[in-house]
């Protein structure tokens, strides 16, 4: 069976959650520059994947990363006084 058609019956197809996301997606995801992101992809700082010249961060990865570098805030927010 070839790739194409692999694909198109679904089979070994992708779940929302598996998905592999181009530098535009992580932007939308993170709200930072494409420039930005192609940096923290460059410099090893996201998780990356490479296929032949294509980079793509695995969302999952990317969801762990983020989870993984939030550092609490200074003060719950029942003390913020603004």
């Amino acid at each position: 069976m070839s790739s194409s058609s692999i694909a198109s019956s679904g089979q070994d197809a992708l779940s929302p959650e598996d998905r592999l996301l181009r530098a535009a997606d992580v932007q939308a995801q993170l709200g930072m520059s494409r420039a930005k992101v192609y940096r923290l992809m460059q410099h090893n700082i996201l998780p990356t994947v490479r296929i032949g010249g294509s980079v793509r961060v695995p969302r999952k990865a990317l969801f762990r990363w983020i989870e993984e570098n939030t550092r609490p805030g200074l003060r719950s927010s029942a003390e913020n006084t603004y």
